[in-house]
């Protein structure tokens, strides 16, 4: 209990700075990741249960690695990958049963719908939205509405999973607006860059899916860079929270 407690604080104190900076402090992950993998050792040398420590282990092999690749390729953030450390180390197991899996199913869903509702929150501010991705969002209510009333539960998320990739394109085309110029000072290691950065004519930064490093932030410095364009997506740490909460209290989706 010990554990989730100080996991949903954690993530609570994450969220709120996702949301505010879209940037989380990563000696706040990295604390808690570390915390949860020594507590779960502690734990198991006294009470001998293996549950935990074995679920944690499977969690940070497996989970850990697929959403690293899903930060290479430049679909997730370096904070989502911490993420999914975080819950792997303190909250694989909860309740004398393993956690992880039923989160990781849900998070599926909930990240998708949540992802959906903020791009098109932000669309709607931006005046994005025509005539046709209000039909789609429409077609989406209505057909996940009747499946989740005539379909079981496994069939009904997979059609409301399939009618959100009707959302795709108004979502890519909302997700390519999200630029903003920034000064070189305000810039974050694993920050987007748009274009590349040319100095005398000569390229001096190329964009990367993974984002910008700490040494090229250094280097751009050095060259004089001023002002610099980034594209920033969703704070999606949310998302994680949500999943928690919602896996606690609901169990699996499916």
């Amino acid at each position: 209990m010990l554990l989730m407690a100080i996991a949903l604080i954690g993530f609570t104190i994450a969220s709120i700075m996702d949301i505010k900076t879209q940037y989380v402090s990563d000696y706040l992950q990295d604390i808690l990741i570390w915390f949860g993998i020594f507590a779960q050792i502690i734990l198991f040398l006294f009470t001998k249960d293996i549950h935990p420590i074995f679920w944690m282990a499977i969690s940070l092999l497996t989970l850990v690695p697929f959403s690293y690749i899903l930060y290479v390729v430049g679909l997730w953030g370096g904070g989502d990958v911490k993420s999914v450390a975080m819950i792997s180390a303190l909250i694989p197991y909860f309740n004398r049963k393993e956690i992880i899996i039923p989160m990781a199913i849900n998070f599926i869903f909930i990240s998708a719908i949540y992802s959906v509702i903020l791009t098109g929150w932000y669309g709607i501010k931006k005046k994005m939205l025509n005539k046709i991705d209000w039909t789609i969002v429409l077609i989406i209510i209505l057909v996940s509405s009747l499946s989740f009333i005539y379909l079981n539960k496994m069939l009904a998320w997979f059609v409301l999973l399939v009618s959100i990739l009707m959302f795709s394109p108004t979502i890519k085309r909302i997700d390519n607006s999200m630029e903003k110029i920034v000064n070189v000072k305000e810039l974050m290691e694993g920050d987007w860059i748009t274009e590349e950065i040319k100095k005398n004519g000569k390229i001096i930064y190329k964009p990367r899916k993974e984002g910008i490093s700490e040494r090229e932030i250094e280097m751009l410095k050095k060259y004089g860079i001023k002002k610099i364009k980034i594209k920033y997506g969703i704070p999606l740490i949310p998302s994680f929270l949500i999943t928690i909460l919602i896996t606690i209290f609901f169990g699996c989706l499916l």
